[in-house]
């Protein structure tokens, strides 16, 4: 099985095994370069599956991805939505959306274009979609605003590690080599996660908090 996360300060998101509550032996980071395209992604899931082969008891693997990089970056894309919108520059924050829409959807039919993909790469198209509409509203607010507020920026950008989590997730599932299979399962950390937010002391997680959502998701 695997747990894919992003760092808690990248929003994070996250896969775990849906038969497992043991820690991971080991958290393996993947960064923008190794997700920015559909064969990085395949050469990212060779070396997940490489690893998860070599342990051959069944533990746990913690896998954290961050968003799709290449040129350009999803994540200054995402950023930049946001200082156009408040500049007023809506359709110009929304051309950049169509931008991101189009490097995720060509990754998407590149990696799930056997007939058997089909349902993972629909249900990954209509999520994409719909935060896509609800960054557009968010944008909206804030061009309507004409301000830039640091905790959206920081919403906004996390969704660029949402997409990759949920994707490779996916590539894992859709994996015709073991150990792919069933077990692997996307969480969204967003989800698990509570930290104590203070001006004074910054985001602290709060661990045995989270500990207690977890179970219910698996």
């Amino acid at each position: 099985g695997i747990w894919a996360s992003t760092m808690p300060d990248d929003l994070p998101a996250t896969s775990r095994p849906a038969n497992a509550m043991r820690a991971p032996r080991a958290v393996h980071k993947f960064g923008g370069t190794s997700v920015g395209s559909a064969s990085a992604m395949r050469q990212v899931r060779s070396i997940i599956t490489g690893i998860a082969a070599e342990q051959g008891d069944g533990s746990p693997l913690a896998i954290v991805v961050s968003a799709m990089g290449g040129k350009p970056k999803v994540t200054d894309l995402l950023i930049q939505t946001v200082t156009y919108a408040a500049a007023g520059g809506h359709e110009e924050a929304r051309s950049l959306l169509g931008q991101i829409r189009a490097k995720h959807e060509e990754a998407m039919a590149d990696l799930f274009c056997e007939p058997g993909d089909a349902a993972e790469r629909d249900s990954l198209q209509g999520e994409l979609l719909r935060d896509l509409t609800d960054i557009e509203h968010l944008l909206r607010a804030v061009s309507l605003m004409r301000a830039l507020d640091a905790r959206l920026v920081g919403v906004i950008s996390g969704y660029g590690e949402q997409w990759s989590a949920r994707m490779m997730a996916a590539l894992l599932r859709c994996s015709r080599t073991p150990p792919g299979g069933v077990s692997w399962v996307y969480l969204d950390a967003r989800a698990v996660l509570v930290v104590d937010d203070t001006p004074t002391t910054g985001v602290a997680p709060l661990w045995d908090q989270s500990a207690e959502r977890l179970p219910p998701l698996l």
